[in-house]
């Protein structure tokens, strides 16, 4: 499950190289990059196309799994869904209560403040690019171990496009 998440840690590098080092368009390189990422995947998991995978099984809370709508919501899920429940509320912490949260908004949102405060925005920028691949990484392994328990071509179908056209 982890290496998921450091996969596309290692592969947001490229995505950083391009646009902070080099100065590149960000929608064009995450675009490159999407679709590198894809044909690497199809690739790869060739092999492992209809296998059944050893993934996360789900477990309910007695008494509190039979409540309606609510228990197979929050209370029929899989570890990796409870430990979601509990990055929300530490990753907001940590972007709305310590420095780190607070300089990486300065190097994002105005990036002279963060220079004149004697910080590294180039690093800043670079730690906020491969940590969040870092979460898309984790949720790409939860995709295909615990929700699907299987790989396919195309397993995402499109639905990291779907958030970010919410966004």
């Amino acid at each position: 499950f982890l290496a998921g998440g450091l996969g596309a840690s290692l592969f947001s590098c490229l995505h950083a190289l391009v646009t902070i080092v080099f100065l590149g368009n960000q929608v064009v390189s995450g675009l490159a990059l999407t679709i590198l990422g894809v044909g690497l995947a199809d690739y790869l998991g060739t092999p492992y196309i209809g296998t059944k995978l050893a993934g996360f099984s789900k477990f309910a809370f007695p008494g509190l799994a039979h409540i309606p709508w609510l228990g197979p919501i929050f209370f029929r899920q899989d570890a990796l869904v409870y430990c979601s429940y509990l990055a929300v509320p530490l990753v907001w912490f940590v972007f709305n209560r310590t420095r780190l949260g607070l300089a990486l908004d300065a190097a994002g949102e105005y990036p002279p403040a963060a220079r004149a405060a004697g910080l590294s925005v180039t690093r800043l920028r670079w730690l906020g690019v491969v940590g969040g691949a870092f979460f898309v990484g984790l949720g790409g392994a939860y995709l295909s171990l615990a929700y699907t328990q299987f790989w396919t071509t195309n397993l995402a179908a499109g639905r990291g496009w779907i958030a970010v056209a919410l966004v």
